[in-house]
């Protein structure tokens, strides 16, 4: 990302552009570096399953199945509160 970023600057001091020019390539590289943002953050996401049949828990994106008795699996919430 820093690698797009660092170009779009380069780019933008570039002497043979307009204005224009680098106000409509500032606007692509941010809407990519956007992109990737919301590409990786969605990567990143994982949850919690919980298999009730042999009290197993799993961190996955995505989970149906055990994978120790091939019991079902339930997602749970993953997030902390304090009581």
């Amino acid at each position: 990302m820093f690698t797009k970023l660092s170009a779009a600057v380069d780019r933008l001091r570039s002497e043979n552009s307009t204005p224009d020019q680098r106000a409509a390539q500032a606007l692509k590289s941010r809407e990519e570096a956007e992109e990737e943002a919301a590409e990786a953050e969605e990567q990143s996401r994982s949850e919690l399953f919980h298999c009730q049949s042999c009290d197993t828990v799993y961190v996955a994106t995505g989970k149906r199945t055990c994978s120790k008795c091939e019991g079902s699996v339930e997602q749970v919430r993953s997030t902390l509160r304090n009581r």
